[in-house]
């Protein structure tokens, strides 16, 4: 535990630098997809000073005769002026059943002494459904799992991190967030049978004003 928040830490300390380079470093970045025969990257940079406004939608799907799988993850931020740094991965290891899948967005905010306020959301949403005997958690299995977090920042940043190693479990999400103005984040998840879904996990977490916040949830419904 004392790792984890080591690392959201370091990385909620890594965008608040980038939010200290020069104005004439702060050019808009850009999105690469890189893919190879056994994993594909997603990687949104951008450093931008003024309005923004933008979102990103990223999905993955595999299905066969006796599995499906489907990953999304998104963000979105909006700022009428002030300086933003968003750096956001995707990775995803397909495989015939059990695609690891990795995410991490990182947004920071400062608002240069306006009165500018930087609105967005984050969420990586995982769906799996297994049918015949398959010898994978029970002949029929379903899970759904959301992450995910809204803000209006002041000032600060927010840094969210999705794990899943295994299509029918949802390993780790972990969030930290430090400034000023409001945050809310939490995780739902649905697991069982396709006929008889049960909800197994169900939290949301908000906060207001100066905050330092620090949330992690891990599954394993194998």
């Amino acid at each position: 535990m004392k790792t984890r928040r080591l690392v959201m830490v370091i990385a909620g300390c890594f965008v608040l630098s980038l939010l200290l380079i020069p104005q004439v470093a702060l050019a808009q970045g850009g999105v690469w997809v890189m893919r190879y025969p056994d994993r594909a990257f997603a990687i949104t940079d951008i450093r931008h000073t003024g309005s923004l406004n933008m979102s990103q939608d990223y999905s993955h799907t595999y299905s066969d005769d006796h599995a499906s799988e489907e990953f999304a993850h998104s963000f979105r931020v909006n700022a009428p002026e002030g300086k933003t740094r968003v750096y956001d991965v995707l990775s995803v290891a397909p495989a015939a059943r059990g695609s690891r899948v990795w995410t991490s967005t990182s947004i920071g905010y400062d608002p240069l002494n306006t009165t500018g306020r930087l609105a967005g959301s984050e969420g990586t949403n995982v769906g799996v459904l297994y049918t015949g005997n398959n010898g994978l958690c029970r002949p029929e299995g379903l899970l759904c799992s959301v992450t995910g977090s809204q803000f209006v920042l002041d000032r600060g940043f927010v840094h969210s991190s999705v794990r899943t190693n295994n299509a029918m479990s949802l390993a780790d999400y972990d969030f930290s967030s430090m400034g000023k103005g409001a945050v809310s984040t939490g995780c739902s998840v649905l697991s069982g049978s396709s006929s008889d879904p049960q909800t197994s996990y169900s939290q949301l977490i908000t906060v207001e004003g100066e905050f330092d916040v620090y949330y992690s949830a891990g599954f394993n419904l194998r």
